[in-house]
């Protein structure tokens, strides 16, 4: 489903930024890149990837906010405390 994949994504690149940071404490989280990132993201992803909300668009998934969120500040449920598409809760 869109939200299992979206939950899984969200949660790999959220794992991937908090390894990066543990790495390299004294870098900002408001200047990560996905070239800081993408190394750390497990199973072998190359890329930070995107997402398919539920209309169909196609969401990015931004890095310089822990835990990271989807672009437009999109949220299907529109909580960020539910666990539904959001990273680290």
């Amino acid at each position: 489903s869109q939200g299992l994949s979206a939950g899984e994504d969200l949660k790999a690149v959220y794992q991937a930024q908090k390894l990066f940071l543990a790495d390299n404490p004294t870098t900002a989280l408001a200047s990560l890149t996905s070239a800081d990132i993408t190394p750390y993201l497990p199973n072998g992803m190359a890329a930070i990837p995107t997402v398919t909300d539920l209309d169909g668009g196609t969401r990015t998934i931004i890095i310089t906010v822990s835990p990271p969120t989807l672009s437009g500040g999109y949220d299907p449920s529109s909580s960020t405390s539910d666990s539904v598409w959001d990273a680290g809760k």
